[in-house]
Parts: structure tokens; C-alpha cells; sequence
């Protein structure tokens, strides 16, 4: 069974591989972040009509969080 947790550690683990970046969240920043991709994926799968995949949604993560960090 896939827990919250062991989902955050998996999907910071695969951008860490990825981008060879390292995101320390608190679990607000976290679930805003997570809650703005899913919008966004969202707003992507009704207007265009498309599947979303585990990998989109990861590299879209990465942007959010790479761009957040810079503000």
C-alpha cells in the first residue's frame, strides 16, 4: 500500500536522480506544491484530451519546486 509518506520520499528521490536536485519540504510546502501540479495536470488532461503520466507529473513537480525556490 503506498502511504503519503512513502509517496513524497519516492517522487523527492526521483527528482533527486533526475535533476540531481534536493528539496527539503515541510509538509505544507509539500502539499502545495503537489496540489498546484495537480491542477495544473488537471486543467492539461480536460483541455487537451490527455493522459497524464508519472514522469510528467515528476518533471512538472521539479519546475514548481525549482521556481519556487528561487523566489
Amino acid at each position: 500500500m503506498i502511504t503519503y509518506d512513502s509517496f513524497k520520499r519516492v517522487v523527492l528521490e526521483d527528482i533527486k536522480k533526475t535533476y540531481q536536485a534536493n528539496f527539503q519540504l515541510s509538509h505544507r510546502e509539500w502539499i502545495d506544491a503537489v496540489e498546484q501540479v495537480q491542477r495544473d495536470l488537471l486543467y492539461n488532461r480536460l483541455y487537451f484530451q490527455k493522459e497524464v503520466t508519472y514522469s510528467e507529473f515528476v518533471d512538472l513537480l521539479y519546475i514548481f519546486l525549482s521556481m519556487k525556490s528561487r523566489n
